[in-house]
């Protein structure tokens, strides 16, 4: 069975927004995922003269929004993203996260996945368990969960910016809106229906 290897973050919270995102960034194979990561890497050096500047969809500005999303058309990979507006939540972020993992299981199942997150070794041992436990009751086995701070992960880094384009096209939907995420709808693709 092959194996996918998929970034994911999120914009928003469930309890208290109008709408929250998660986004999931999947990789078909190892080439992409480098390709990808080296062409993120170029256009940080040649926009900011550094490699290691993080990017966050919320601190960017619209240009250099626009010139990353133009940079990566030539790159392949899959976005897949879960949405909820439901106001009060009672749901973790993690409660959240099984969900879009399982929504999209076509192409989570039997993958490795990164999750954005700055969290002790203890409560990261805990979710992972409970991730990994929860989805195995749905028949979804995953190899590896992780989670990483997205400062020094370029793909996270990725998710996140991509998960802020789909936000505001879905909340506000103005002419800038519109042409950020004209250029992801290419790479956002649909669960098939189980």
């Amino acid at each position: 069975m092959k194996t996918n290897t998929i970034y994911i973050d999120e914009t928003g919270n469930p309890k208290n927004t109008k709408t929250f995102i998660i986004c999931l960034i999947i990789f078909t194979s190892k080439y992409d995922l480098d390709f990808t990561v080296k062409n993120i890497e170029n256009f940080k050096y040649k926009r900011f003269n550094n490699k290691y500047q993080e990017l966050h969809f919320n601190k960017e500005s619209f240009a250099t929004k626009i010139n990353i999303f133009t940079v990566l058309q030539q790159n392949k990979f899959i976005i897949r993203y879960y949405s909820s507006n439901i106001k009060d939540n009672i749901w973790s972020n993690e409660d959240h996260i099984i969900k879009s993992i399982y929504e999209n299981k076509d192409l989570t199942n039997n993958s490795i996945i990164y999750i954005d997150g700055n969290i002790s070794k203890h409560h990261k041992r805990f979710i992972i368990s409970k991730i990994i436990k929860r989805l195995k009751v749905k028949d979804i086995n995953i190899k590896k969960v992780k989670y990483e701070d997205s400062k020094s992960n370029n793909l996270i880094q990725l998710a996140d910016m991509c998960a802020g384009c789909i936000r505001r096209k879905i909340e506000r939907n103005t002419v800038d809106d519109k042409k950020l995420y004209k250029l992801i709808e290419r790479f956002i693709t649909y669960p098939n229906i189980y």
